[in-house]
């Protein structure tokens, strides 16, 4: 026979124990799915350990991709060149091509400068384009061939927003008043809808009016 023993736990660690369990979840505020500006930690029931973690708010986010957190429009205006060329009844082929270089407000004041063109061809259903991309289909009216230099105004806050394919609207009014005026129109790297207009003067004849995508390419602040 084997002596009997009461296996007695004393009444304060019993009390203790349940204290314990009572308030097991006091302490550090547990982490919600509120978002605050500024920073926060809590301790992880699963990882055991301490979170560690900072954000801002998701007007301004940290990891923007292609660095365009704070690309926005705003306005820009300089001097431009160019020349274009169009034959046509509905279908037919044209093309035009320009520079330009300016100053832009809105994020900060800065300068730029793009070189933008691009051609089409189209007939009974067939066509093709430069740049390849048909944004905008292609239209072509009228006979006129003219060159002029004038100026362009933008709501792009600087040069970069301006890259890329977009379409162009053209009308040259080539030996009519001498002048010829483009409406351009695309997005930026944010998504933000940016357009252009320019006015030149110069010398052409006849006149007419055409519709094909652009490229442009820009040299100045990146980013957008």
């Amino acid at each position: 026979m084997h002596p009997a023993y009461e296996h007695h736990i004393p009444d304060g660690l019993l009390a203790a124990n349940a204290l314990l369990a009572e308030n097991s979840h006091q302490g550090l505020p547990a982490p919600t799915n509120t978002l605050h500006q500024g920073f926060y930690f809590a301790i992880s029931s699963t990882v055991r350990g301490l979170q560690f973690c900072c954000y801002e708010t998701a007007s301004d986010p940290v990891d923007a991709p292609n660095n365009t957190r704070n690309c926005k429009t705003g306005f820009g205006i300089g001097v431009t060149a160019g020349a274009d060329a169009t034959a046509g009844l509905g279908y037919g082929a044209g093309a035009n091509g320009s520079v330009g270089a300016g100053v832009f407000a809105g994020n900060g004041l800065n300068a730029g400068a793009f070189a933008s063109g691009g051609a089409g061809a189209s007939a009974f259903g067939h066509g093709a384009s430069a740049p390849s991309a048909n944004l905008i289909g292609r239209f072509f009216a009228g006979l006129v061939g003219g060159a002029g230099a004038g100026v362009f105004v933008t709501n792009a806050s600087q040069a970069s927003q301006l890259r890329g394919n977009g379409g162009s609207w053209t009308i040259d009014f080539g030996d009519v008043i001498n002048g010829a005026g483009q409406f351009s129109a695309g997005t930026d790297a944010a998504g933000n809808s940016i357009w252009s207009f320019s006015f030149t003067l110069g010398v052409g004849l006849g006149a007419g009016y055409q519709q094909v995508t652009n490229r442009t390419a820009t040299v100045g602040r990146g980013g957008c």
